[in-house]
């Protein structure tokens, strides 16, 4: 999914599986029984693989599977599923009628993971990521290269029911040019949220009392919502809103002073014009970016792609998310392969997915750079397309790997059943304190309080 994985999320309901009609139609599922893998009359054994990708990579896909074809006599049957809503109601149609493919890319984010491994829906790989199963042994995957974090995403009940793939990171994109301007040190790979929020204020222009200058937009509001404001907590010794970081079994919240005083932070910035306030929608931020209009944007990796393809005059680079007073935590988010319960040939599905972590990512992502991969060898391909455009590529790389390769992460997005009530909680407490509209303290202590309540409720 990689650059396109805010597109897929928006609007999606949080709520959980929600049952879809089956008259979605379109794919049947696999060659075997209940959409999983089999042999045909002429004894090849084939495996489905249900995608979002698009065609270009689907074909560069298909390309580096069909060595692993020829190699082992897997013959793999690409589906393509559109990306969004779509793909989540076919999954769901799917769950219904029994016809899932033996892979499909999954996700946890909008919450559909974990109620189809809750339910058993899933199949577990635990055996074969720790390199126990037999049929692990032909297509080896070593289990400490995946980056931290990422392998306890799709972990449920201590079951591996999801393999981590494409992940993103997150950062700040810069303007070198304002920021000499203003005689201001470029961000590093060590800056803090001092250092950020006093280049917003210097990099902000107004007149007549209205902004003309953001000294940073920002398209969502990940850097001061629930997530956001956990992790500048966490990066400066306090425990963010829940001790559990990867956002799933939440046993409470509450609302520590680190969080109060990023909170406050946050919402004086927005009230004085220096950052853009959670309603701002970012339609034409990053055209403005490449035009030099922009001094920071915050964004993921993928938002690198579309700048380099727009041929930017000014000079720029991308910083990761700042480091608190504690540590320096990065935001953990990534996709996964996840199979049906009823798999009927887990060796041969099971190689499939071994290579397109080992091999197949590596292929695509060094000619189409969609997104690094969880496991970080599988990275090498995307990490080599962003070195070759040179020293601002090297830069963006660097900062990618420092991201993959925390060991101090916190998931994006609630992933419990009460994370739907939890977003209507955002919009009517949570982004009017942003806004100067609610008092910092007591708002925060209210809003952990609801969402403790809609905890118990579940």
């Amino acid at each position: 999914m990689g650059r396109r994985i805010k597109s897929i999320f928006a609007g999606l309901v949080a709520g959980g599986l929600a049952a879809v009609s089956a008259a979605c139609g379109g794919f049947s599922g696999g060659t075997g029984a209940n959409g999983t893998s089999g042999q045909g009359g002429d004894g090849v054994t084939t495996v489905s693989l249900m995608t979002w990708a698009n065609p270009q990579d689907r074909k560069l896909y298909q390309e580096s599977l069909d060595k692993l074809t020829e190699k082992s006599g897997i013959k793999i049957k690409l589906v393509y599923v559109g990306s969004g809503a779509q793909y989540y109601q076919k999954i769901n149609s799917m769950v219904l009628s029994n016809t899932l493919p033996d892979i499909f890319w999954c996700a946890n984010l909008d919450n559909s993971f974990q109620p189809l491994a809750a339910s058993g829906k899933l199949y577990d790989w635990t055996s074969y990521v720790d390199g126990t199963a037999a049929g692990a042994k032909k297509a080896p995957v070593d289990k400490a290269r995946f980056g931290p974090g990422y392998l306890d995403q799709y972990e449920v009940g201590g079951k591996q029911y999801g393999v981590p793939n494409e992940a993103n990171t997150y950062g700040v994109f810069y303007n070198a040019d304002l920021f000499r301007k203003a005689g201001l040190e470029l961000p590093s790979a060590d800056w803090t949220w001092d250092d950020l929020f006093t280049d917003m204020k210097k990099l902000t222009i107004t007149e007549g009392g209205k902004t003309k200058q953001y000294g940073m937009q920002t398209g969502w509001g990940d850097l001061y919502d629930p997530v956001g404001l956990s992790i500048y907590s966490i990066s400066n010794g306090g425990n963010g809103l829940a001790a559990e970081r990867t956002w799933k079994n939440v046993s409470k919240f509450s609302a520590d002073a680190q969080l109060k005083e990023g909170a406050t932070r946050w919402s004086q910035a927005i009230r004085a014009g220096e950052v853009t306030d959670p309603d701002f929608t970012g339609t034409n931020t990053w055209a403005a970016f490449i035009n030099g209009q922009v001094p920071m944007v915050w964004g993921g990796q993928w938002n690198a792609v579309a700048i380099f393809d727009g041929k930017p005059t000014m000079s720029w680079g991308y910083a990761p998310i700042p480091g608190g007073s504690a540590a320096q935590i990065a935001p953990l988010e990534a996709n996964a392969f996840c199979s049906p319960v009823g798999l009927k040939n887990p060796d041969a599905t099971w190689q499939v997915i071994s290579y397109m972590l080992t091999t197949v990512f590596n292929e695509a992502y060094a000619k189409d750079p969609v997104a690094p991969i969880a496991y970080v060898p599988g990275s090498k391909g995307y990490l080599d397309n962003l070195r070759s455009h040179g020293a601002i590529g090297k830069q963006v790389s660097a900062t990618v790997e420092q991201e993959l390769q925390n060991e101090q992460k916190v998931g994006t997005g609630f992933l419990d059943p009460w994370a739907g009530k939890a977003g209507n909680l955002t919009k009517s407490q949570w982004n009017p304190m942003l806004q100067g509209k609610k008092p910092v303290g007591p708002t925060l202590d209210a809003y952990a309080e609801s969402v403790n309540k809609l905890i118990k409720a579940n």
